[in-house]
């Protein structure tokens, strides 16, 4: 995984050399394009599609499917088996949950989020599947590299508690939010039902925040098992780019009205700062 890892970063980066050089970019093999589809547009400033703030945390939130911006220009992704809804209120969830870390330990966590639309990427897929228009190229690249820096960041912030969090929504089930680590490949499972104290998901359980699975090893949704982000930068601990890695799929009442975001997100960063004090990276 880690050599397919590297070479499909490796493909978007002669990507935004070369991207960067032209003002024009080509429709790239998305279903229904053909050779005269040409798509004629200034070259787009990854920095203005994806949010990112370093931490001193060592915990990376990464929301990957919240933003609504239109790309000027660019196709929306036709393939039969893109995904292109938007995950209401995850923007705003990451970011109120970044807020709530401040008010409670006075430090940030690393986060990143995108503005775009996943109508023309899918940063929670490989470079191979994510977009089908060669300008989104740098906008994923920039969005990846971020999240590299902030995992690299955290890790040496601390070995041991490190953390990254994928903020995601579903609608299968209102009332509960679906774990993802790949039933156990992607996180150490004892280091997020650690109890003294109480860590990740054990302080969600407390605090009316229901996990699913809660505290069993497998037994993931089919459909919620963790994507691309937590898979890329997930377990084995011993790879020195990779910590411990989590998607949590958040029900609509987790995330609407703006009231219920708010309590989400005192609940999320409560249980996070548990997490840290549990494995010795916050006193």
């Amino acid at each position: 995984m880690i050599q397919t890892f590297i070479r499909n970063h490796r493909r978007v980066l002669r990507l935004f050399s070369l991207l960067t050089a032209v003002l024009a970019g080509a429709a790239c093999g998305g279903a229904g394009s053909g050779a005269g589809n040409a798509v004629k547009i200034d070259p787009l400033s990854p920095a203005s599609y994806v949010l990112v703030e370093s931490g001193t945390l060592p915990v990376v939130l990464s929301v990957p499917h919240g933003g609504s911006a239109v790309l000027p220009g660019v196709p929306e992704r036709v393939a039969t088996d893109a995904t292109t809804v938007l995950d209401t209120n995850t923007y705003e969830l990451g970011l109120a949950i970044q807020s709530q870390l401040f008010a409670l330990t006075g430090k940030k966590a690393h986060l990143v989020a995108s503005q775009v639309s996943r109508k023309y990427v899918d940063f929670n897929r490989s470079a191979a599947e994510a977009y089908e228009t060669a300008t989104v190229a740098p906008i994923y690249a920039f969005y990846h590299t971020a999240i590299q820096t902030a995992v690299n960041a955290a890790k040496a912030q601390s070995s041991t508690g490190a953390i990254l969090i994928d903020v995601h929504g579903q609608g299968t089930t209102s009332n509960l939010i679906y774990r993802g680590t790949q039933n156990g490949n992607t996180a150490a499972l004892p280091t997020l039902y650690r109890t003294a104290p109480n860590g990740l998901v054990t302080e969600m359980l407390a605090r009316s925040l229901p996990v699913n699975p809660g505290t069993s090893a497998t037994g993931e949704h089919a459909s919620f098992t963790g994507g691309y982000i937590v898979q890329a930068y997930g377990f084995p601990e011993a790879a020195p780019n990779r910590l411990n890695a989590v998607q949590l799929e958040f029900g609509l009442s987790f995330r609407s009205p703006s009231s219920a975001t708010a309590a989400t997100a005192a609940g999320m960063a409560a249980a996070i700062k548990s997490h840290l004090q549990a494995t010795g990276a916050l006193p």
